[in-house]
């Protein structure tokens, strides 16, 4: 039987296409997985030392924001705070630096 064609195109090659694209698909899928467990178990075993998991994840939010919106973020944070009563951040709270990844990872 000869390929169809779906407006000039090669049906039979479109299909092989679509079928490694799923096949790439669900391995990311497998991968995302993986890591999402990897990640669930670093935080898992950091909130049995003690570290609350809001905290780890707000203080990761805040190191990976843009360094341009942190300043405006900051300002906003302390009048926000200080507008329901909760105590104002002291200069060096929130100044973090991403953390270099060792040579190993």
């Amino acid at each position: 039987m000869a390929d169809k064609t779906q407006g000039g195109a090669n049906i039979t090659a479109l299909k092989a296409d679509i079928s490694a694209g799923v096949k790439a698909i669900e391995g990311h899928i497998e991968d995302r997985t993986s890591a999402n467990q990897a990640i669930a178990a670093v935080k898992a075993d950091l909130e049995a030392k003690g570290v609350h998991k809001k905290a780890l994840n707000m203080a990761m939010q805040y190191m990976n924001m843009d360094p341009d919106k942190r300043e405006g973020f900051d300002i906003a944070y302390d009048i926000v705070r200080e507008a329901i009563g909760l105590p104002v951040t002291q200069g060096e709270l929130f100044e973090a630096k991403k953390p270099e990844k060792s040579s190993g990872d």
